[in-house]
């Protein structure tokens, strides 16, 4: 498991990123529902005859009456109307249905029962909410006269920031992409206020004009690059209901690229990255938050994605020379008493760390910490109390980036063990 260390945001506990299994907002079979909702039909039985007669007994004359609008107003599907009847835990879980659909047309007399709420999906509602922040932050960006800007997500598979929303005219988007080992991922690490790419550069380099010389033969043009998580640092400062001002994450965010006016010389990034600041500061860490780096909170069974995340999180690390890497790892072997030892610990890590740090869980007595030098004081004092509460039940080393060659020797040494 990758956490990601941000600063305290709103809809993520503490900033740590985990897989849910489950819905919670909606209680599947066996589950109670708490009082404060409403109250759970007794369905206990799974027997299609006990399920009947309880049935009868629970849907009231004006619950049927209900029940009658929502099955009136079905679209008429060609072919049978019923399909096979279902037993035991899908039954169950189909009434349930019924029933919530219908115990919510009591209180919203107008509401449309053509809609089901159980169609509705997450996904579909993020996206929609996306492109309208999208939209509005476009207007912004035209009134700074920067019409033409792209964004640029990070895609696990390709290992590689390739472009997503874009109000670019005459560039192939395809090729748009900034890989981990680019000079411009590097140099945007460093340069917190963005960099540009003059079109001297881009002409020169056969690299550079593949991806971001226009096709339409109008010449290159200059392009000015910063991370949204730069332009978002205060919102989220503010937003974390704590007295400890803007931290420089560790995770780099996903990227916007905007195209510069020929009228604005000389190309002052810290005046660009103010500019940008002003307008679209809220924009940016509403985008960030929702879309950036959400393939490291998933959950993978295949080691492939999981090599990749791990050669993400260590390539910054090398380029973040002042950063260290601690390795704790528990004597006791990898059984089920450790594993929760350790997530307890880091919990306890998590909430004490700022989204200047990222913890690595892999394995059930092994996690790694990638946090700058003045935090490990604070995590040794955690590590000593535990161990004096568990008998020396923690081991702590570090390591630096200048240790390794490339991501790849810290896989093999520090997760691997080789």
């Amino acid at each position: 498991m990758i956490y990601d260390r941000r600063d305290h945001k709103p809809g993520r506990e503490n900033g740590a990123v985990e897989g849910h299994a489950q819905d919670e907002d909606f209680p599947g079979p066996g589950q109670g529902v708490s009082a404060s909702t409403v109250n759970k039909p007794p369905f206990g039985d799974t027997a299609p005859e006990a399920i009947n007669i309880i049935r009868d007994k629970t849907f009231t004359t004006e619950l049927r009456r209900l029940v009658e609008r929502v099955r009136e107003n079905e679209p008429d599907l060609s072919g049978p109307v019923h399909g096979p009847a279902g037993t035991g835990e899908s039954l169950e879980l189909d009434l349930y249905r019924l029933y919530y659909r219908a115990k919510n047309l009591k209180d919203n007399p107008g509401v449309n029962i053509s809609i089901n709420p159980f169609d509705l999906k997450e996904e579909a509602a993020l996206s929609g909410m996306n492109a309208a922040i999208v939209a509005h932050m476009a207007g912004q960006m035209a009134a700074l006269s920067l019409p033409a800007f792209s964004l640029l997500h990070f895609d696990i598979d390709r290992k590689a920031y390739i472009s997503g929303y874009h109000t670019l005219e005459g560039y192939d988007t395809l090729n748009i992409v900034i890989g981990m080992h680019d000079n411009i991922f590097s140099d945007l690490i460093l340069n917190q206020r963005g960099i540009v790419l003059d079109p001297e550069s881009i002409r020169d380099d056969p690299f550079l004009a593949k991806r971001f010389l226009p096709i339409d033969g109008t010449g290159p043009r200059p392009l000015y690059f910063t991370m949204l998580s730069s332009l978002s640092e205060c919102v989220a400062a503010e937003l974390s209901g704590e007295d400890k001002g803007a931290v420089e994450q560790f995770l780099p965010s996903s990227i916007i690229m905007a195209e510069l006016p020929d009228n604005l010389l000389p190309h002052d990034t810290a005046g660009i990255h103010s500019a940008l600041r002003r307008k679209i500061s809220l924009h940016a860490f509403l985008l960030d938050e929702s879309s950036s780096l959400f393939t490291l909170s998933k959950v993978c069974s295949d080691i492939t994605p999981t090599y990749g995340m791990l050669d993400y999180l260590f390539t910054v690390f090398l380029i973040r020379r002042e950063y260290v890497g601690l390795s704790i790892v528990s004597t006791g072997g990898e059984n089920t008493g450790t594993g929760y030892l350790m997530k307890y610990l880091i919990s306890k890590m998590n909430r004490g760390l700022s989204a200047d740090s990222a913890i690595i869980h892999l394995l059930k007595n092994r996690m790694v910490i990638i946090t700058p030098v003045a935090s490990v004081g604070s995590i040794q004092e955690h590590i000593d109390e535990y161990n004096r509460l568990f008998t020396g039940r923690f081991t702590m080393d570090e390591f630096r980036p200048g240790e390794f060659s490339n991501s790849h020797a810290i896989i093999q040494r520090i997760i691997l063990g080789r």
